[in-house]
């Protein structure tokens, strides 16, 4: 962390280690600058980087110039640093000390210019911090799902037609699920969080394994196990969400009132068995859609609105949709890979 210099406060703490720990003899002087030490951590920080730079510096001994000044243009905010300045710095009790403890002030004026261009030096030249990598891209197909185990050992189950972004940060492990519905089972890293961003909002592991599903106009966060916190920019004054195993919340426009749900139910869908209550048909046969190849079409959009509710078997479209015609006024074809769905004619 690069020193502020407000009230040359560089300066100062450069000082300070150099009358606390190179050298300094007079007991007051310690005193004073231990002092000041003590009045914020500020100080304290600016210290010890200043200890950081001199151990730096001892490794490449800084030759002084013999020329009156020592430039560091680029280095200390167009400021040069020159034998007036080092002189400065320079501490009254070298002066005042005994004869037998004096250092003599020449060598303190070379410290301290050495000390300020190591300083300098280590503020304005530390190592770019590299790069986040490329987020790595999975996508799923029709009809496809896919199993990730991550080098974190995290694991992903992917539903079908997903899009899911990895980037494996050192200070977090960040997903984005831009569409589909995924089951995230996170290992445990303390202080590497697991981050899933869907929709508006994002997802915090906080305990094991919970599904996400991303649709154009909402996203729905199934907890089953541990617990997770889930984070939208409509969240309201209960700031953000906590969920434990079994319940579940979903958002876009607006955020829903947290339920209490059957998590295996809900994420059945691995198995093949896909459940749904009250959903209208239209919604119902384009989920379906994704998991089968079969390609299902409504003919006529008012069966579109009759609201379903069970479990589909993707494996067994075509008895459903023949259940489908003792509950509803509907009708079924079935041509080739296409599976109509109609009114029942008069």
């Amino acid at each position: 962390m690069a020193l502020p210099d407000h009230n040359g406060l560089r300066e100062k703490a450069a000082e300070c280690f150099l009358a606390l720990e190179v050298g300094a003899t007079d007991r007051l002087t310690r005193l004073r600058w231990r002092a000041w030490l003590a009045e914020s951590a500020e100080h304290r920080r600016a210290v010890e980087d200043c200890r950081e730079a001199w151990i730096a510096s001892a490794a490449a001994t800084v030759q002084m110039p013999g020329t009156a000044e020592l430039s560091l243009d680029r280095y200390d905010g167009g400021m040069p640093v020159t034998a007036a300045r080092a002189h400065r710095l320079v501490p009254q009790w070298v002066d005042d000390a005994p004869a037998r403890f004096r250092v003599p002030r020449s060598a303190w004026m070379g410290i301290a210019a050495s000390l300020i261009l190591a300083i300098a030096i280590a503020f304005h030249y530390r190592p770019v911090p590299p790069q986040a990598p490329a987020p790595v891209v999975y996508e799923t197909g029709r009809g496809e799902q896919q199993q990730l185990t991550l080098p974190d050992g995290s694991v992903v189950m992917l539903g079908p037609e997903v899009r899911l972004e990895v980037q494996f940060e050192p200070a977090r492990r960040v997903f984005r699920l831009r569409r589909g519905e995924a089951i995230f089972t996170a290992a445990h890293e303390p202080g590497r969080p697991f981050l899933v961003y869907a929709g508006s909002g994002w997802i915090e592991d906080i305990g094991t394994a919970f599904d996400v599903r991303s649709d154009p106009d909402r996203v729905t966060v199934t907890v089953i196990q541990g617990q997770v916190q889930v984070g939208t920019p409509n969240a309201g004054p209960q700031g953000n969400l906590i969920l434990s195993r079994d319940q579940q919340v979903s958002f876009g426009a607006a955020t829903e009132t947290v339920q209490t749900v059957d998590a295996a139910q809900a994420t059945a869908w691995r198995s093949g068995q896909i459940a749904y209550i009250d959903q209208p048909l239209q919604k119902v046969v384009s989920d379906l859609r994704r998991y089968s190849m079969k390609d299902i079409v409504l003919q006529d959009p008012s069966v579109g609105t009759l609201h379903y509710t069970g479990t589909v078997s993707v494996s067994e479209l075509d008895h459903w949709a023949a259940g489908l015609t003792r509950v509803y006024p509907v009708q079924i074809e079935v041509a080739g890979d296409r599976l109509l769905i109609g009114p029942k004619r008069k």
